[in-house]
């Protein structure tokens, strides 16, 4: 009987909820690939250029790729979304050894609507837990400096002084509910 009453603890993922303080974003390839940053065996970045040679969007890839293979990672090109599929084989549980992906579907200068576009992929299996009072979370690892260093190789390639330094660029951890509304909401 106390199993019953008590089951939903065990499978709800732990958490810290509320909202946290905010704490730089780590630098891609220096705080996390060339550091001792436990990656969980994720070391493979792909980039998915989408048949776009010779302009903006491979200028953007090798901006990112070069210093990443420096600090130890296994880059991967390619022209072709579906081979992540093979690149980046994921379990039943959608984990897999892949740090992210990126794919690019257009710059100013190629591809639809002239403005940079792109899609992030990291792996299914993170960001299951979240707690705002500490600066490991998944999202802190993974997706920010993932993200963040995209977006700042294309602000260097569009010549845009306005975006902060990265080393100036925080993360701001929340979650959607306090402790008190998650408890209740549980209960």
């Amino acid at each position: 009987m106390f199993f019953i009453a008590y089951c939903r603890n065990f499978f709800l993922p732990l958490s810290e909820y509320g909202i946290g303080s905010p704490k730089p974003i780590r630098n891609l390839t220096t705080d996390v690939f060339g550091s001792s940053t436990d990656l969980g065996g994720r070391n493979r970045v792909i980039f998915v250029d989408s048949g776009f040679l010779g302009g903006e969007i491979e200028e953007l890839i090798s901006s990112l790729a070069d210093p990443l293979r420096d600090a130890g990672a296994d880059v991967r090109i390619t022209s072709d979304e579906d081979d992540l599929f093979d690149l980046c084989p994921s379990s039943l549980t959608g984990l897999s050894r892949c740090f992210g992906a990126a794919t690019f579907h257009a710059s100013p200068t190629e591809g639809p609507g002239g403005v940079w576009s792109y899609t992030a992929r990291m792996d299914a299996g993170l960001g299951i837990s979240v707690y705002v009072n500490r600066n490991d979370n998944d999202a802190q690892k993974f997706v920010l400096p993932f993200i963040h260093a995209i977006d700042a190789g294309i602000a260097s390639l569009s010549g845009s002084a306005d975006l902060p330094a990265p080393q100036d660029m925080v993360e701001y951890p929340f979650t959607y509910e306090t402790r008190e509304q998650r408890d209740n909401n549980v209960h």
